[in-house]
């Protein structure tokens, strides 16, 4: 069978805007999206920069199988092979089909811009590990510019519903004399519901969370790169017990991802400690960050929701170090107040799953020290073994009868 033919069109600048577009549509909702930058009044990038924003879309066409994928300008030959690497290595962990991803060079020269400045930028989403990669930059001598991504559909940083999120950033960049630069994406939206990849990726993966998310974050990056001479890239991520669920930030991707552009490198730091480490090291060594802390997903029109299992986490994880949770934020009357539904989110995480972070949080000293915390803890940990069980199950009988047909969507 011949492969797939997908064309990717020249990027469209509008003002601070690119839209990006492809043809046919694949398993996307849309075969567009628009990636604006509000900070610029207008985009000056080389077509060079501007085609490698197709990455994250090369990976997700990817996962459709055999498939040849045009360029629309001919990049550096040795930024494609990376992207080509890039692709085996997540078509064999996560995707159901893997085969070979041609990728067709375009004519036109990518005139990338040179730039001698060696400047870093920071992933920032507000998290622990944000915070501590902020951390130890500074700590380190180098004063990082702040890249804050979100938009519509994008849970927990869409602009609309979450404008803590961007209160916070800016503050803290105020305070600490830092850059943020923003960048507003649907990216998101286009994926769609996650029903719609079953048949292209392995059972319980997520096309976002272990595929798609850093390589979109350095794509919508590199005509930053351009603009502020940012030549580093960093990120900061737990280290994943099960990395499959969030392959994308684990060390063998992180590995593939540090050359996928011209002249920008990708770091991850911290994949070395688990949550708790770094909240330890966090809460402990930079207590003045915590007002800054930014890590419930679920929350609308507020800083935390105070009923979901990240809420109930981060409050624990600050007991554990003798911090008051209302230091970042957390009402620990609501939290309390919202126990029955926090309970039901903690069993449907996975982590609450042996060897994550919920199976330390039951048997820490610090904890159990109360009775009634004891008690909740006690409980949940044998509901969650239960639960464990059933949901082990269900993926079983799912993957062994109910394989989605081989038919991908127009």
């Amino acid at each position: 069978m011949p492969p797939r033919e997908f064309i990717l069109n020249h990027p469209v600048i509008q003002k601070n805007k690119v839209i990006y577009s492809w043809s046919p549509q694949g398993p996307f909702t849309s075969a567009s999206y628009y990636v604006e930058y509000p900070d610029l009044s207008e985009i000056k990038s080389s077509p060079g920069k501007l085609a490698e924003g197709y990455l994250a879309v090369c990976v997700a066409l990817a996962a459709l199988g055999e498939v040849r994928l045009t360029l629309p300008v001919q990049l550096d030959g040795g930024v494609l092979d990376r992207w080509r690497h890039l692709i085996q290595i997540f078509s064999r962990r996560l995707f159901r089909r893997p085969g070979r991803c041609l990728i067709e060079n375009g004519q036109e020269p990518p005139a990338y811009e040179t730039f001698s400045a060696e400047k870093t930028a920071l992933f920032f989403g507000g998290g622990a590990e944000s915070l501590l990669a902020l951390a130890r930059l500074l700590e380190s001598g180098v004063t990082p510019f702040l890249i804050s991504a979100g938009g519509p559909g994008w849970r927990g940083s869409d602009p609309e519903l979450n404008p803590d999120k961007s209160r916070l950033d800016g503050q803290l960049a105020s305070d600490l004399g830092l850059q943020v630069l923003r960048i507003r994406t649907n990216f998101r939206q286009i994926i769609g519901p996650e029903s719609g990849w079953s048949a292209y990726l392995r059972p319980g993966v997520s096309p976002m969370n272990a595929a798609l998310f850093t390589p979109l974050f350095i794509s919508l990056s590199l005509p930053l790169c351009e603009r502020f001479g940012l030549k580093r890239l960093v990120q900061g991520h737990e280290r994943m017990n099960d990395p499959k669920d969030y392959f994308c930030f684990s060390p063998p991707a992180a590995a593939a991802l540090e050359a996928v552009a011209f002249g920008v490198s990708y770091e991850s730091h911290l994949n070395d400690l688990y949550k708790q480490n770094i909240c330890h090291e966090l809460y402990t060594r930079h207590p003045a960050l915590l007002r800054y802390q930014y890590s419930c997903w679920k929350n609308k029109g507020e800083r935390w929701c105070h009923e979901c299992e990240a809420c109930f986490r981060y409050f624990l994880l600050l007991k554990i170090e003798g911090i008051r949770s209302e230091e970042v934020g957390l009402d620990s009357r609501r939290i309390f107040s919202n126990l029955p539904k926090i309970l039901r989110d903690v069993l449907r995480s996975p982590e609450c799953y042996p060897n994550e972070i919920w199976g330390y949080l039951y048997n820490h000293p610090a904890l159990r020290k109360e009775d009634a915390l004891r008690k909740i803890l006690d409980r949940l940990k044998f509901q969650a073994g239960v639960f464990k069980v059933i949901h082990d199950v269900y993926l079983k009988m799912r993957s062994r009868f109910f394989t989605p047909p081989n038919k991908p969507r127009r």
